[in-house]
């Protein structure tokens, strides 16, 4: 499937990418921020959960989430990455490398599905499972999501 979304083309192959998600069990690490994304993300917005659907991601199998801070106790950043069969057939690469090892992701290549949920696309890919179908592009999310835990968020770091 052809799959267009603002500087990006991808050719995904939808079966594959869905079979894997059905199938795979992912192991989940659980700490606060992994445990607050399992039960935080049935309710993300439908812009959201429509845009996963239509790629074959399971929405709460990411190959990483990581959560960083929440300047008010209650929307916490979060980023992570999700995997896709396919290739990229067109769009920049969205990290731009900022010293002889780091890089960062490029703001200017978001695709906004809300005013807290963007994603990325690209073929430098981490932490692929053995099993994933090939080849494989890596979806990266950046995100502000609600604190739903009842424990206080250890994410929360007060703006001085």
């Amino acid at each position: 499937m052809i799959f267009e979304a603002g500087v990006y083309k991808l050719d995904i192959d939808l079966d594959r990418t869905r079979q894997f998600y059905k199938n795979k069990d992912l192991e989940f690490c659980t700490c606060a921020g992994c445990r607050n994304f399992v039960k935080a993300y049935p309710n993300f917005p439908e812009a959201v959960q429509q845009f996963f659907r239509q790629l074959g991601i399971h929405i709460g199998k990411p190959a990483e989430i990581t959560a960083y801070n929440s300047n008010d106790g209650n929307m916490t950043f979060y980023e992570g990455f999700y995997h896709i069969c396919g290739t990229v057939l067109a769009g920049k690469n969205p990290f731009r490398q900022i010293d002889a090892h780091a890089y960062q992701l490029d703001e200017q290549y978001a695709l906004k599905l809300t005013d807290d949920f963007s994603v990325f696309f690209t073929e430098r890919c981490a932490l692929v499972d053995k099993d994933f179908p090939r080849p494989v592009i890596q979806m990266e999310i950046q995100c502000n999501i609600p604190w739903v835990l009842d424990e206080p968020n250890p994410y929360h770091y007060p703006k001085s």
